[in-house]
């Protein structure tokens, strides 16, 4: 496809068709995908190209002193003229011969990266010299690489108003925004990754560079270099072995270190295990134990619960859980030996033991006791 010329209103707005169906014939005429491609200060002579008379559109004049002052104008306009994508910045190149020409290249910058590029010649009759007085003529535009010219300055016949074309490149601008951030999503990464490569080239170059001399040295003496090469050779293979060796060492140590590790392990849980049984062991006979104790306690008390008030009180004499030497404690021992003074009743065996705790506790108590 072709491009063929666009004219706009004054809104600024291509006639018949919409921003977006105008971006849309200007990538399918870009087979390359320059619309997509960012202008750099280094492109500008290369992108220049060479002037040709009947290929002008409309176009800006102005004289070489006043170029910066125009372009900054352009600027402010083409802010004013922006929404979401912002120019940043202007580049105005120094004066280059190109085809017999002198060119100046002009690069506005925006916010996301894309540039627009506008080239001006200087058409008086000594085009290869350029003077401050000299005009300039804007004779080709870019949207990034791509040539937009007959789209933003088709052929009227007059001076390019600077308001109308700034507004215009950033109504295409604005559309290929989405486009061109998707396209350049890894630009920044290749670039270094670019500038990377190059410097590894460099130094390996470098590195080429000092094994060719190390070459032409060894070269001009034949057995020198022989026996430096066997000597190379004797101490790479010595590497080279020492190396295997440490590896083998090093691998067999790591599998020493594990068996060890395994084995360790091994042991440690079955020492846990043992301990584990052991400990439930422990904790079995203790709750038999327990249970045992508490079996003979329910019997105590179920024997208890079977004997009379007097019977008690004798035991925890005996056992020493009642204080005998107590006064009201001495009156009742003093009462159960009367009323059971006799040699037959059951009790007299258990209280002849109380007596004798007695005795124990306090001799001159129980005497009296036993006395009275």
């Amino acid at each position: 496809m072709t491009l063929l010329k666009q004219f706009w209103t004054a809104d600024a707005e291509p006639e018949g068709k919409t921003v977006s169906q105008l971006l849309y014939e200007i990538r399918k005429d870009d087979a390359d995908g320059q619309i997509y491609d960012a202008v750099d200060k280094s492109d500008l002579e290369a992108f220049a190209g060479e002037f040709l008379e009947d290929a002008m559109f409309d176009a800006l004049i102005t004289p070489y002193s006043k170029l910066e002052r125009k372009m900054n104008i352009m600027l402010s306009v083409m802010k004013t003229a922006a929404q979401e994508v912002k120019p940043t910045g202007v580049l105005i190149s120094k004066p280059f011969k190109k085809y017999n020409s002198v060119q100046v290249g002009v690069v506005f910058t925006l916010s996301d990266e894309q540039t627009i590029t506008v080239f001006f010649h200087n058409p008086d009759t000594t085009p290869t010299k350029l003077a401050p007085t000299d005009d300039l003529v804007s004779w080709k535009w870019m949207l990034n690489k791509k040539d937009v010219t007959i789209i933003v300055a088709p052929e009227h016949g007059k001076d390019l108003n600077v308001r109308e074309v700034a507004r215009r490149l950033m109504k295409i601008a604005e559309k290929n925004s989405a486009a061109f951030l998707r396209q350049n999503a890894n630009l920044k990464a290749r670039k270094e990754q670019i500038e990377k490569d190059a410097k590894e080239v460099e130094e390996l170059e470098k590195q080429l560079a000092g094994i060719l001399d190390e070459i032409k040295f060894l070269t001009e003496d034949n057995a020198q270099r022989r026996e430096n090469i066997k000597v190379l050779t004797e101490k790479v293979e010595a590497e080279k072995a020492a190396q295997e060796k440490a590896e083998q060492e090093k691998a067999e140590q790591e599998r020493l270190a594990a068996e060890k590790a395994a084995a360790e392990k091994a042991e440690a849980e079955k020492k846990a295990a043992e301990e584990k049984a052991k400990a439930e062991e422990e904790a079995k006979k203790a709750a038999e134990e327990e249970a045992k104790k508490a079996g003979e306690a329910e019997k105590t008390k179920e024997a208890d619960s079977g004997m009379s008030e007097d019977e008690k009180f004798l035991r925890g004499i005996i056992d020493g859980s009642i204080d005998a030497n107590a006064p009201e404690n001495m009156d009742k021992l003093e009462k159960i030996a009367e009323a059971h003074d006799s040699e037959s009743d059951p009790l007299m065996p258990l209280l002849n033991d109380a007596l004798n705790a007695l005795a124990t506790q306090t001799v001159g108590k129980a005497t009296s006791v036993l006395a009275a």
